[in-house]
């Protein structure tokens, strides 16, 4: 009977693991501080508010990389994206352990006022995602508007007639909702001839008519429009003008101001400048007839005088 002879081999292998790789502590983040002199809305533009960031990692500052998650929070606890909105750049080394970076974050005019919380938390040199750390920043209420046109010109009216209306679009360039305070003044002309400003009607809204429309004062009028924030928040204020039946021809020109106003304040001051030219008076064809029947009969009374 043969007899089997099984060998066990015992296979030992051996390796060694790196002190750094058994360490491996994550990088944290030790501070997010803002630049207060940068965060301030800007009117109808962008804001770049400044902000540094400090990261410790006790595997040496080698083990800090420039990648860093960023998490934005709104004044009403909602997650803001951050894509293009964040520029981080490379980072400087403080200490063996520590690096610094700097960075901003672009800002709308039109975005809510409020306090954000900007959270960050760096990666390392093996993709592992440190400590977060986080810093906040308030945001200032603006209040302001614009005019996208210059002029409101109404052409050339003939006295005791109305004008065809004329449009402003007015845009808020602040990130609070507002209202509107409208003014004007006398139209001055040749020959010490003025329109007086009460002559204008207004209406806001894409429609006018002269039910709801308002009169043109020297004293500035409250309009509650509530002209909401936003890229493209704008309203159309309607004018139209009735000429006196008096006035001299000729060329005359006044100003509109205008200011925004919420929650008691008042800012901003475009004005536009307010044209109607009033043509020279043509007689009617009836006054042209009495007068050429009057002028023949005072031939005839003339040539009965001399016989």
């Amino acid at each position: 009977m043969k007899r089997m002879l099984y060998v066990s081999m015992l296979v030992v292998i051996f390796f060694t693991v790196s002190e750094n790789a058994l360490a491996n502590d994550l990088p944290f983040v030790t501070s997010v501080t803002f630049d207060q002199s940068t965060i301030m809305p800007n009117l109808g533009g962008t804001r770049d508010v400044l902000f540094s960031l400090g990261v410790y990692d006790s595997d040496g500052y080698q083990d800090i990389t420039n990648s860093v998650n960023f998490t934005l929070t709104g004044p009403k606890g909602n997650i803001l994206p951050v894509d293009n909105k964040i520029t981080l750049l490379p980072g400087n080394q403080t200490s063996p352990s520590s690096m610094s970076f700097s960075g901003k974050l672009k800002m709308e005019f039109y975005e809510t006022p409020g306090t954000y919380i900007l959270e960050a938390a760096p990666v390392d040199s093996m993709g592992a995602i440190g400590g977060k750390g986080n810093g906040n920043y308030d945001y200032s209420p603006l209040l302001g508007i614009q005019t996208m046109e210059q002029m409101a010109a109404f052409g050339s009216v003939n006295p005791g007639e109305k004008s065809q209306v004329s449009q402003i679009n007015i845009q808020n360039i602040g990130n609070v909702a507002l209202d509107v305070l409208i003014a004007g003044t006398d139209l001055i002309g040749p020959s010490g001839g003025i329109i007086d400003v009460n002559s204008f009607k207004y209406q806001f809204g894409s429609l006018f008519n002269n039910i709801d429309s308002k009169t043109l004062s020297e004293t500035p009028i409250l309009n509650e429009i509530n002209l909401v924030p936003g890229i493209n928040s704008t309203e159309m204020l309607n004018l139209q003008i009735t000429l006196p039946v008096d006035i001299p021809a000729g060329a005359y020109s006044g100003t509109l101001s205008l200011y925004a106003t919420a929650s008691s304040n008042i800012s901003g001051d475009p004005s536009v400048a307010l044209t109607v030219s009033v043509p020279e008076t043509v007689p009617e064809p009836t006054t042209m007839l009495l007068l050429g029947l009057g002028l023949m009969g005072l031939a005839g009374v003339r040539r009965k005088l001399k016989k």
